[in-house]
């Protein structure tokens, strides 16, 4: 009887001892795959990322980030940032780099939402007809970049409400160019336009002969060098370009540029996933009340020769 007693206290033993080190094998395990991902999170800038793979291993796992800050974590993401892609065009004044920062318009636009979001910003600069790739591919949640509202993009993507209007304006090399543009002789102007822009749209509608380009400085170095005859821009970049080669002891052109009165308007928009319904609800919040306090106006008189660009639109 004795010896039964004894033999069963060696078996619980045994079967005690292997539980333990199955549940620490099990809590090991967990902690590397909780690694994993907040890696995969937190390495955001380091491409290739798989922002669905990260957030699939938290949904697995049954666990979410906490912050003690209550900003628009608590309801959309896990991290304490938002990744917004930006072009690459260097489109004085709403975006360019200089001296490895950063600027313009647009940038401190987004920088005064982030701060009303309580959220922090992780920048993208890319070609801009990659934009749009990277939303669809879910490697970005915002765009901003002189986005057009559009009825195309409306199907694919949530837009805010417009921040900004503006004009689209042609460049010509001499008044002699402009002529022949005013007098219907699109046959005799070769134009440029950055490849996937609203511009690119214009021209091909119109029935233009179009040298497209990757990226802005392309575009403006065919124009300097008389490759092309014209060219069509957003009208406060032109202003910015032209101003800039009448300073060039280089351009002894520049003094003939001529530009076009407005051709037609477009109003900027930012740009999310179409199932992102509560981040735009949040930005449209944002804009509306930076129009309130006068934030969208100190950026507009900062940046556009103290011209009022920057405002709220109601739909």
């Amino acid at each position: 009887m004795k010896n039964n007693s004894f033999f069963k206290l060696q078996k619980m033993q045994k079967l005690f001892a292997v539980f333990v080190i199955f549940a620490v094998s099990l809590i090991t395990i967990t902690n590397q795959n909780i690694s994993f991902a907040e890696q995969n999170i937190n390495h955001v800038t380091n491409p290739p990322y798989n922002a669905d793979v990260a957030r699939e291993t938290f949904n697995l796992l049954g666990i979410k980030k906490q912050h003690n800050n209550k900003n628009i974590n608590s309801k959309y993401k896990y991290n304490n940032h938002l990744i917004v892609a930006i072009s690459d065009l260097q489109d004085r004044p709403y975006y360019y780099v200089e001296n490895n920062s950063l600027l313009g318009a647009d940038v401190e636009l987004m920088k005064e939402i982030a701060k009303k979001l309580n959220i922090d910003l992780k920048w993208r600069i890319m070609p801009f007809f990659k934009l749009e790739k990277e939303l669809n591919n879910n490697n970005v949640d915002l765009a901003i970049s002189m986005i057009s509202d559009n009825e195309e993009r409306r199907q694919k993507f949530l837009l805010s409400r417009p921040y900004a209007e503006t004009n689209a304006r042609f460049v010509f090399k001499d008044n002699k160019t402009y002529q022949n543009f005013l007098h219907k002789k699109y046959h005799l102007l070769f134009t440029y336009a950055v490849y996937g822009t609203s511009y690119d749209d214009y021209l091909i509608q119109n029935g233009f002969s179009i040298r497209t380009c990757a990226n802005k400085m392309e575009c403006q170095i065919a124009f300097i060098n008389n490759e092309v005859n014209a060219g069509m821009e957003d009208s406060y970049v032109l202003k910015n370009f032209i101003n800039q080669q009448k300073h060039n002891p280089n351009n002894k052109y520049a003094k003939n540029y001529v530009m076009s009165e407005n051709i037609f308007k477009e109003r900027l928009v930012i740009v999310t996933q179409k199932q992102n319904t509560k981040l735009m609800d949040y930005i449209n919040k944002a804009l509306k009340k930076l129009d309130e306090e006068g934030i969208l106006k100190e950026i507009s008189k900062k940046y556009f020769e103290k011209e009022d660009v920057y405002k709220y639109y109601e739909k």
